[in-house]
């Protein structure tokens, strides 16, 4: 579990610190294994979260990207519940959503945590 800044080469949370919402990729590539997992389930309260932070915002979601937010979730505390939605629409290449999602919650959501905040 990612849970200090210090975890990924002081990136917060597994995110690069190059001012993108990117993941780390060894964070990213675990997310992704574990979604892979017929034993993992989607936790009930991520996927909520995750569908209703989509929903107010006016985008839609799918499977796939529910999928791997609940396991981001699992796995990164540091970052809020916006901060990991918000890289797993980027790790779409969906600008479009980026935008409509960052511009609903803040259209500096990362740029606040590259800061120290």
């Amino acid at each position: 579990m990612i849970d200090s800044p210090e975890n990924h080469e002081g990136a917060p949370g597994g995110l690069t610190t190059e001012g993108r919402p990117q993941f780390n990729q060894d964070v990213l590539q675990a997310a992704r294994e574990l979604t892979g997992n017929p034993e993992f389930v989607l936790n009930p309260n991520s996927r909520g979260q995750a569908e209703n932070m989509a929903r107010y915002t006016g985008i839609a979601l799918e499977p796939a990207e529910v999928a791997l937010y609940c396991a981001l979730r699992e796995r990164v505390t540091i970052l809020s519940d916006q901060e990991v939605l918000a890289a797993v629409l980027y790790e779409t290449g969906d600008m479009h959503r980026v935008k409509q999602f960052t511009g609903f919650y803040s259209p500096n959501i990362f740029n606040t945590r590259q800061a120290g905040r």
